[in-house]
């Protein structure tokens, strides 16, 4: 009986050795491991091609709302629409938020994540324009004024780039 219960501790002790360093193995946190940069690179590849499948190209004729625009987009590029444009501008790319863009069209030989890509991003924003019938009432209003202006002080001038008569 006593080989027996020596037979029993040992087993004991051996079961509890292992319970402690399985514990112990648990408990210590390793330390992270640096990627090299191709891994970085290869897990970007494959970040950008996954949001890649979830995009659409267009081609041909693309109407921008908020711009009252059409786009004709011939077979060799390719547009992404505006929710599009903001993961390639700002998921792809790493540029800040911005929610001017109306959409981007690129090369239809590229994705938006080769080495060569290139894209033209679309904005519109409505300030300083003037529609060419108003220009004309306008510049008739402005141009007797700095006519004046131009005989009382020599010095003073108005430059007309458009629509000047």
């Amino acid at each position: 009986m006593n080989a027996w219960s020596h037979a029993a501790g040992c087993v004991l002790l051996i079961a509890s050795t292992a319970i402690h360093a399985n514990t112990t193995e648990h408990t210590q946190q390793e330390e992270p491991r640096t990627l090299t940069e191709a891994e970085m690179l290869q897990q970007y590849q494959e970040y950008v091609e996954h949001l890649w499948q979830g995009m659409s190209p267009q081609q041909g004729r693309i109407t921008l709302d908020g711009a009252g625009a059409v786009l004709e987009v011939p077979d060799d590029f390719y547009y992404l629409d505006s929710e599009d444009a903001r993961v390639v501008l700002e998921d792809m790319w790493g540029n800040p938020p911005d929610q001017n863009t109306l959409g981007m069209l690129f090369p239809a030989n590229y994705q938006p994540f080769d080495e060569q890509a290139w894209g033209v991003d679309i904005a519109y924003v409505e300030e300083g324009h003037v529609d060419d019938e108003d220009a004309s009432s306008i510049l008739s209003q402005l141009l007797p004024e700095n006519r004046n202006q131009k005989k009382a002080n020599p010095k003073v001038r108005f430059f007309c780039f458009h629509h000047c008569a």
